[in-house]
């Protein structure tokens, strides 16, 4: 008899176990759609950002090689200064030498 009062009290914790065990899973199922429209949300945020951080990084190259341009074109021109300059003063220095020339060849008188 007292077996059988144990049986049927883990027959009982069974069943109640099982119906417990039912409602968790009933629970779980019903947050099922709103893991699954959790889940595409985060895709569509992933796939926003992805596509933000793409413009960006070409905007980025954009303006680094306008910037790059930019900067070759005002180094060629310091350039061209920097030998218009250059050859501004070698004639200066031809005409001195030229008169420095005419100077030391011209005869001198006794």
């Amino acid at each position: 008899m007292r077996n059988s009062l144990t049986n049927f009290r883990m027959s009982e914790a069974a069943d109640k176990e099982k119906s417990e065990l039912r409602e968790l899973l009933e629970r779980a199922q019903s947050q099922v759609p709103q893991l699954n429209e959790g889940i595409a949300n985060v895709d569509a945020v992933s796939s926003e950002l992805r596509s933000a951080r793409e413009a960006l990084s070409a905007e980025v190259g954009r303006v680094f090689d306008s910037m790059a341009e930019a900067l070759e074109r005002r180094r060629q021109e310091l350039l061209a200064e920097v030998k218009a300059r250059e050859q501004e003063k070698q004639v200066t220095l031809g005409e001195w030498k030229r008169k420095g020339d005419k100077v030391a060849n011209f005869p001198e008188r006794q």
